[in-house]
């Protein structure tokens, strides 16, 4: 259900407008902000933070979609697989980086892209936890 750990963005000849705000926009822990503030813009700090920021949401999401998965078989289960599958395979698509024609930023931007994305599916799927 998951992709594995490494973050890519956008090749330059794919399609740069995102479907939605998913991809940039997450509530993310103010341990993250905090360690990213204190990294002074240095990029492998930053990258340190987004790394550790990342194993939490990846943990989240997976725990959740584990609690899920444990749950009785239904169809409404065999299609929110589905839907997750897709997810993970439209996060790939966009939170990709390729380093040769790519630099530093994108890398940063790719990694930022898929914890926003992690989190933001946990968060979904959590409430469906929840109800």
């Amino acid at each position: 259900m998951e992709s594995t750990d490494s973050a890519h963005i956008l090749a330059e000849e794919d399609d740069v407008h995102l479907p939605d705000n998913s991809y940039n926009q997450a509530n993310l822990r103010a341990q993250y902000e905090t360690c990213v503030s204190a990294s002074g813009g240095v990029t492998p700090a930053i990258q340190a933070c987004m790394d550790e920021e990342f194993r939490w949401q990846q943990a989240r999401l997976r725990n959740a979609w584990e609690t899920i998965a444990d749950g009785p078989d239904s169809t409404y289960k065999d299609e929110l697989a589905d839907e997750q599958d897709a997810y993970i395979r439209d996060t790939d698509r966009y939170c990709r980086f390729d380093l040769t024609p790519q630099g530093q930023g994108q890398m940063l931007d790719a990694r930022s892209c898929r914890i926003n994305r992690y989190a933001n599916r946990t968060d979904a799927l959590e409430k469906l936890i929840n109800k």
